[in-house]
Parts: structure tokens; sequence; C-alpha cells
């Protein structure tokens, strides 16, 4: 079965993150679900969006400055009950840190790098579980879960990115 099959083509997807290119890369990530996206630099704007648009996706970051990844998506919860929550981050304490902060119900994680496929299978994932009425169980993927050709791939294409205490930076590349 492919990653996009059973994806409809009118799903909603809130896109939040302070770097416009992670924005535009998640975009570009995302293009095969042929969903209609919506994408904020400012986690409030999204937030006030939400609030007059149902969206059945938010893929967020962790780290913004104003509001972070976790108060952005208890803000949406509380808005959107169903709304499916991934969130990226390079943080590697990040499962631990929403753990201890007890949000871990009905997200998704995964660790920047992020590889396009996994992105789009989890999204997938996310939604037949939705449908069935099945609780979406907390998932971490990292890149040390990661097949060593996504990384591979990942570092070619952006040298630097997969190097733990990189500075690699979308923008400065």
């Amino acid at each position: 079965m492919s990653e996009t099959a059973g994806v409809s083509p009118g799903l909603r997807i809130l896109l939040v993150d302070d770097e416009q290119a992670v924005l535009t890369a998640w975009q570009h990530d995302l293009s095969p679900l042929h969903g209609d996206v919506e994408a904020f630099t400012q986690p409030r704007q999204a937030l006030a969006r939400a609030g007059s648009t149902a969206f059945d996706l938010l893929i967020t970051g962790y780290r913004m400055p104003g509001m972070d990844g976790l108060s952005l998506v208890k803000a949406l919860k509380k808005l959107q009950p169903a709304l499916i929550v991934i969130m990226l981050s390079g943080l590697a304490d990040l499962r631990a840190s929403m753990a201890t902060r007890g949000a871990t119900e009905g997200f998704h994680f995964l660790t920047k790098p992020w590889d396009a496929a996994e992105l789009r299978a989890l999204i997938h994932k996310a939604l037949i579980a939705r449908s069935q009425g099945k609780p979406q169980p907390l998932e971490v993927a990292s890149p040390s879960s990661r097949p060593k050709g996504a990384l591979a791939t990942l570092e070619a294409k952006y040298p630097g990115i997969t190097v733990p205490g990189s500075d690699w930076h979308p923008v400065r590349r």
C-alpha cells in the first residue's frame, strides 16, 4: 500500500514553525498528500486561524519565540480535540520533556532531520487510526531509529544536517 493511500484530497493541514525554510520544506514534503495546507511562522496567528477553520492535522516545531509548540498544541486541542498532532524538534530529549509535562496522548514526535516518506507514513497511520476511532498512541521517531539510507540521503542533499551538534540551518545553506 502506498503511503498516501486512503488520504483524502480534502485533508486540512496546519503547519507552524518560526522558520520559513522549514515550512517550505514541509509543504514540499506533503505535496503528494494533495491536502489544503496553511502555514504560519507565528503560533498565535495559527491559533487565531484555527478558531475559525477546522484542521485535520497539525505539524509544528517545538521551540518557537512567543509560544512553544507544546503550548500551541494544548490551546489548539481545546478548540479542536480530534486534531492529529505531529511535533518535530531537534531536541534529543523531546519525548522526556513532553512526558514530564503530561502531554503525550495523541501526539507523534519526529526529531529533525526528518524523512519525508516517514512523515507521510506517520500521517497515514494517524488518519487511519482516527477514522477507526482508535486512540493515537505516542510514536517517537529519531535519527537513530531510521534506516541509515534515509540519513545518507538527507546528508547528501543537505550537508551537515545529520551531524549532532551541527549548526546546520536551512536558510544559511
